[in-house]
C-alpha cells in the first residue's frame, strides 16, 4: 500500500533567524499569511501576567505609519480577513486574503514587527477592553472551572496563570513594560511565518526577503 502525502511543506529559515513555513496549495486562490511569536503567559511572572494578551490588542492599534485602526480598515479594503490570539506558549496574528494581494498582507506584518507604537492614552483605552473582557471571563462558569482547575493542577508551573491575566496585574502593568515586552519577544528571531495557499515558492520567497529580510 503506498504512502499518502497529504502535507509537503518546507521550512526556510532566513539569515536574521526568521523561520518560514511554506507549502503551495493551489486549491482555492487564496493565501494565508500567519505569524507566530514564541512568547504567551508561560513567558510571565507575577506582576505582569497578562501582559502578552495586553500587546496582542496593541498590535491592532497604531505603527508608525499606520494610524489607529489603518491596520484593520487595509485588510478590509483588499477583501482579506484578519485576527489574532494569545495562548501559553505562543501569540498569533493571520491574514487571509486573495492571490493577487497577498504581498499586502507581508508588508502590513512586517510594520507591525519593527514599528510598534505604544502611547499612554491609546494603552489605557485598550486595559478598559480587556478588563471588560477579563469580567465577562470570570462571569461565566465554563471558563472559571478551567481557570481554577489550572490553578490547582499547576502548582509550580506558569500553566496555572490564567491567560488574560489577573486583574490586579492588568490594572496595574504600565504602558512602557508592554512596549518592552514587544522589543524582547517581536523579532524574527523569535518568529514564525507562515505562507500557504496560491503562490509560489520562488515569488514567496522573494517578497518575505524585501519585507522580512532587514529587520
Amino acid at each position: 500500500m503506498g504512502i499518502i502525502i497529504l502535507f509537503a511543506w518546507e521550512r526556510i529559515i532566513l539569515d536574521n533567524g526568521l523561520t518560514v513555513i511554506y507549502e503551495q496549495d493551489t486549491t482555492f486562490p487564496v493565501v494565508s499569511v500567519q505569524l507566530w511569536y514564541r512568547v504567551g503567559s508561560v513567558y510571565e511572572y507575577p506582576g505582569i501576567t497578562g501582559i502578552s494578551h495586553l500587546l496582542e490588542h496593541m498590535m491592532f492599534r497604531k505603527t508608525k505609519n499606520l494610524d489607529y485602526g489603518e491596520y484593520g480598515e487595509r485588510v478590509r479594503e483588499l477583501g482579506g480577513e484578519y485576527n489574532g490570539a494569545t495562548s501559553y506558549d505562543y501569540t498569533f496574528y493571520y491574514i487571509n486574503i486573495a492571490k493577487d494581494r497577498w504581498e499586502e498582507a507581508l508588508k502590513l506584518e512586517s510594520e507591525r514587527m519593527q514599528n510598534l507604537v505604544v502611547d499612554s492614552a491609546d494603552f489605557e483605552r485598550e486595559r478598559k477592553v480587556v478588563l471588560e473582557e477579563y469580567l465577562r471571563g470570570i462571569s461565566n462558569p465554563l471558563g472559571k472551572f478551567y481557570r481554577e482547575f489550572n490553578y490547582l493542577l499547576y502548582l509550580n508551573h506558569p500553566y496555572r496563570q490564567p491567560i488574560i491575566g489577573y486583574r490586579s496585574d492588568i490594572e496595574n502593568i504600565s504602558w512602557g513594560e508592554v512596549y518592552e515586552h514587544y522589543e524582547k519577544f517581536y523579532s524574527p528571531s523569535n518568529a514564525v511565518l507562515v505562507i500557504v495557499g496560491d503562490v509560489e515558492r520562488n515569488e514567496m520567497l522573494e517578497a518575505v526577503k524585501e519585507y522580512f529580510g532587514h529587520i
